[in-house]
C-alpha cells in the first residue's frame, strides 16, 4: 500500500485544496470502482500527486483543475469509466506524460 503525505507538496495557497481533492478521489475510488480498477487508479493518483511536488502556483492550479474535471466526469459517468482526450490535451503532453499514459493504457488492457 503506497502511502504518501501530500500536505507538503504544493504551494501554500493551494495546499489544502490539493489535499482535500486527493482524499476525495481516493474515497470515490474506494466506494465506486471495482477492485482491479481501484488498485490501478489509486496507484496512478498517488504517483501523479507525488510527482507534482515541485509545481509552481500556476501549474498547481491547472493540475487541481484537471483532477477536479476527472472526479466530476467519474461521478457523472459511474457506469462508464474513462474518456477520450481532446486533441489539444494530447498535444500539450510532454514526452514523459505520453509515456505514462501509454503505460497506463497498456496496463489496463493487460488486466
Amino acid at each position: 500500500n503506497l502511502f504518501i503525505n501530500i500536505s507538503y507538496f504544493f504551494p501554500m495557497k493551494t495546499n489544502s485544496q490539493a489535499v482535500r481533492l486527493f482524499r476525495t478521489i481516493l474515497k470515490f475510488h474506494r466506494d465506486n470502482l471495482p477492485q482491479m480498477h481501484r488498485e490501478i487508479g489509486d496507484k496512478y493518483v498517488k504517483l501523479e500527486f507525488k510527482q507534482h511536488k515541485g509545481a509552481n502556483e500556476e501549474q498547481t492550479k491547472k493540475f487541481i483543475s484537471e483532477w477536479n474535471d476527472y472526479l466530476n466526469a467519474m461521478k457523472t459517468n459511474r457506469s462508464e469509466f474513462g474518456r477520450h482526450m481532446k486533441d489539444e490535451q494530447i498535444k500539450s503532453l510532454n514526452p514523459s506524460q505520453v509515456e505514462k499514459l501509454t503505460d497506463l493504457k497498456n496496463l489496463t488492457k493487460n488486466n
